[in-house]
């Protein structure tokens, strides 16, 4: 397993997939730096930090001296763009070698296919997490420091908890896109499932989130099946103990579900 995990770090450091990484990465850096005043997916009152679900930029009610809370909730909402960078590298890495073929060659080697996917996954999930974790501190830290505000440990503590609550449905989310490109094998279509997937919970949750306990049984296990539904409500810092709860719950128990289908799923279907 070491060596197939040095073999992972070394292929995607000598590939164009690490500069495509670094690139997205600059990329939403500067969308999360120079993003103001923006409000998407969102349903309820911007200005009250907790009611309401969705993704808020820098819509502070006092503008002049926003509060850590306004703060740790305009940090978070690069959750609402940087999925689709987890979701295409996670596709683009995981499908390289199935596309060139070269998976064959670690088959050959008497590497066992749950072996592989473990190790590409540590790989995923390693570069997702840093990724993650400096765009929602740096923007953090920018807005901090431009308000000359020194957070105390308290607020601190809050922020990295709703951020590692964030991170834990990103990696359900990584494995449910891994799991479907062990049964689909194509780029175009994982990317369109999970797009059609992750995209169409906002408009139901943004009609329903308020009375969410009226609606169906259904209604209900579609919402919380859905990563979406966890980050547009953290991200808004729309938290009770329940939801955290839930949102933990969540996260293990469908991570152990998942890594056992997949490891299962790669030791039964053929390497065409």
């Amino acid at each position: 397993m070491y060596s197939l995990l040095q073999s992972e770090f070394l292929k995607l450091k000598w590939s164009n997939l690490y500069l495509f990484a670094i690139f997205s990465t600059i990329v939403l850096f500067f969308l999360n730096i120079f993003t103001h005043n923006l409000v998407f997916l969102f349903s309820g009152d911007p200005y009250s930090v907790g009611n309401g679900i969705g993704f808020v930029f820098d819509m502070f009610l006092d503008k002049l001296n926003p509060t850590y809370a306004e703060i740790t909730r305009t940090s978070l909402s690069i959750t609402g763009i940087s999925w689709i960078f987890v979701l295409a590298f996670t596709v683009l890495y995981f499908l390289n070698d199935y596309n060139e073929n070269t998976i064959k060659l670690y088959i050959a080697n008497g590497e066992s296919p749950y072996k592989i996917y473990l190790s590409k996954l540590i790989v995923i999930s390693i570069i997702s997490t840093l990724s993650y974790l400096f765009l929602v501190i740096s923007k953090y830290a920018f807005i901090c420091f431009k308000f000359k505000m020194f957070p105390n440990l308290s607020y601190l503590l809050s922020f990295f908890k709703l951020g590692i609550l964030n991170l834990m449905v990103i990696e359900v989310f990584i494995l449910i896109t891994l799991l479907l490109c062990i049964l689909l094998r194509k780029s175009i279509g994982v990317i369109s499932i999970m797009c059609f997937f992750t995209l169409s919970l906002p408009m139901l949750y943004m009609m329903v989130w308020d009375n969410l306990e009226k609606q169906s049984i259904l209604t209900k296990i579609y919402l919380k099946i859905n990563p979406m539904y966890y980050w547009s409500t953290i991200s808004a810092s729309n938290i009770e103990n329940a939801v955290m709860l839930n949102t933990t719950l969540y996260s293990i128990i469908l991570s152990i579900l998942l890594v056992i289908l997949s490891c299962f799923l790669v030791n039964k279907l053929e390497v065409k």
